[in-house]
């Protein structure tokens, strides 16, 4: 089936389409593909539901504009570049949320915020996986202006964790030095550290 735009918690998709797979119900599973627009960008799928209500996403791949991200969160700044997205698979139960497992990546091209002038990252990957329910991200740089490590997990309880460390690279903007100034002091390295 398809239909033209679909709205969800006020997120709009364009040209969503799926195949079910009713091969896949004699295992107890409703299984599908399916692909939608999402402004300028796609993303496509697999997905199956099990009996208990378990959420299960592989082969997903695509890449929108950062841009586009805007419309789940109220940023000050507006984020720049293309994710792409490369989720081989996850596993999660929905209510309560936990994830049973996860393996994939989303890179970050061209990373940055415009804050009213555009302030360049360079490439980003956060490499997923899952710990004790937990959403684990594995966070780091490509090289660039923004050198980037550490970690982030989406806890049970929806709670977002963070522990990383950043610093700006030999020859990088002043923009993005001040940046990491205003987010703590360097150390003698000068990497600056955000846990929370």
């Amino acid at each position: 089936g398809e239909v033209a735009v679909l709205e969800m918690s006020g997120v709009t998709l364009e040209q969503v389409a799926w195949k079910v797979r009713p091969i896949a119900l004699l295992r107890g599973r409703l299984q599908a593909t399916w692909s939608t627009r999402f402004g300028e960008g796609h993303v496509t799928g697999a997905a199956s539901i099990s009996p208990s209500g378990d959420l299960h996403l592989y082969r997903s791949t695509g890449q929108i504009a950062a841009s586009d991200l805007q419309r789940f969160f109220s940023l000050p700044v507006g984020p720049q570049g293309r994710i792409s997205l490369d989720l081989e698979q996850i596993e999660l139960q929905l209510a309560p949320l936990y994830v049973h497992s996860a393996r994939g990546e989303v890179h970050w091209q061209g990373a940055g915020l415009v804050t009213p002038y555009a302030v360049n990252w360079g490439d980003l990957v956060a490499r997923l996986g899952a710990h004790e329910g937990a959403l684990r991200l594995e966070l780091g740089d490509q090289g660039g202006p923004l050198r980037l490590q550490g970690q982030a997990a989406v806890l049970p309880q929806g709670v977002l964790q963070l522990d990383l460390a950043a610093a700006a690279a030999p020859g990088a903007d002043e923009a993005l030095r001040a940046g990491l100034a205003m987010l703590g002091r360097p150390d003698a390295q000068g990497w600056v550290r955000l846990r929370f």
